[in-house]
């Protein structure tokens, strides 16, 4: 090989280098971004919802001994955003967070409790749940860099049998009343398998449409459940996505323990 040959062969190597060297510092600086944009998501996320909780928490009011909500604070929350439908409240404080309803379940998706852009959205009702409904059923993000915010909260309960009996009871209050229920069942739904088997509906109209779908989420059940359910039971469902398994959604399946005024 000649002199000149070595010389634009190393040149070409410094030249194929350098570009290595660019590429792997543009792909450190794209993922730093997208870290950094994610925590501070995140943080607005957690700013909102502390700032609504608070909200809840000065506005008791009158409301019975050692209650968690109240009717000004639901009409306070009403004031602030038309859709609000409910407050969900679990009883050992795993998730405190209103619940909205559109007409749609694509809106609150990236909006925020005042309708502005926010990456980990609302939780939601289904648009066609009622509070006439056998089977309420809710939607909210799962943060894969958080146990805390949104619907995150729920994968913690598969971790031992002991964090699930702590958390495994929560209510929502309603306009008129509060509802209370347990949790009977959480699984992993596949998307791509598992569309039979539907989680949203408002109703289940017979008792065999009603034990297809129970026999198929009792027998996929990641916890033991405290509590029996029955077709003449009402239900609410949570469902949450899983981190980097975009064809799953953790479905969280509740019974109706009992309602009063509050």
């Amino acid at each position: 090989m000649t002199g000149k040959k070595r010389k634009l062969r190393k040149k070409m190597k410094d030249i194929t280098l350098s570009l290595i060297i660019v590429i792997l510092l543009g792909v450190a600086g794209f993922c730093g971004f997208k870290i950094c944009e994610e925590f501070h998501t995140m943080a607005l996320t957690e700013q909102e919802v502390n700032e609504l909780n608070l909200l809840v928490k000065n506005n008791i009011g009158d409301a019975k001994v050692n209650a968690k909500f109240s009717k000004k604070a639901y009409e306070i929350l009403k004031s602030e955003n038309k859709d609000f439908k409910a407050y969900l409240s679990f009883d050992n404080g795993l998730i405190s967070i209103p619940i909205v309803q559109s007409t749609d379940n694509d809106y609150y998706l990236r909006r925020s409790y005042y309708g502005e852009y926010a990456d980990l959205g609302t939780p939601f009702f289904h648009y066609a749940s009622k509070e006439t409904s056998q089977n309420i059923m809710v939607y909210g993000h799962n943060a894969k860099a958080s146990e805390t915010l949104m619907f995150s909260p729920l994968r913690t309960l598969l971790k031992s049998d002991d964090i699930f009996i702590k958390n495994n009871t929560f209510d929502l209050y309603f306009e008129d009343e509060v509802r209370h229920y347990e949790i009977v069942a959480m699984y992993w739904y596949d998307l791509t398998q598992d569309g039979e088997y539907d989680f949203t509906v408002t109703d289940w109209y017979d008792l065999d449409s009603y034990n297809h779908y129970f026999n198929f989420v009792d027998s996929k059940n990641l916890i033991i459940p405290r509590r029996n359910h029955s077709f003449t039971d009402n239900f609410v469902t949570f469902q949450t996505c899983r981190s980097n398994q975009p064809d799953f959604r953790l479905i969280v399946v509740s019974v109706e323990t009992g309602r009063e005024s509050y």
